[in-house]
């Protein structure tokens, strides 16, 4: 779980390796990790489709529609080649950097209902 050096109980000096798992029970530290799995899993699977989605649409568009597909794009390229050649590369970086940044958000969110569940916020912070 990620670090939380300031989760300590009131009266404890935090120790600088402490986690927010050191500080929850067993039971929930297994509900926010049920929690964050499941929300990125489901991240996982929109990331995938879309990229799925493009990836299976370029030859769908070269059978419907071979013409446009075989006509010519900025740079001389061909629509088919730009988007399989070349613009590949930035649509795949670009889902990437979309999914670690929300797995990012996802988990510090998942602190953040630690956070609750420590101050007394209670166990509604982390359904």
């Amino acid at each position: 779980m990620a670090e939380f050096p300031d989760a300590a109980p009131a009266g404890h000096a935090p120790d600088h390796h402490e986690t927010l798992a050191e500080h929850l029970t067993h039971e929930q530290q297994e509900r926010l990790l049920h929690t964050v799995m499941s929300r990125q899993a489901a991240l996982s699977l929109r990331v995938s489709a879309v990229f799925l989605l493009l990836l299976l649409g370029l030859p769908l568009a070269n059978w419907l529609a071979p013409g446009a597909m075989n006509a010519l794009a900025p740079g001389g390229f061909t629509w088919t080649w730009l988007l399989a050649g070349i613009l590949v590369y930035p649509i795949t970086t670009l889902l990437s950097a979309y999914f670690v940044r929300t797995s990012d958000r996802i988990e510090a969110e998942l602190v953040a209902q630690g956070r609750g569940i420590l101050h007394g916020d209670g166990e509604s912070a982390a359904r």
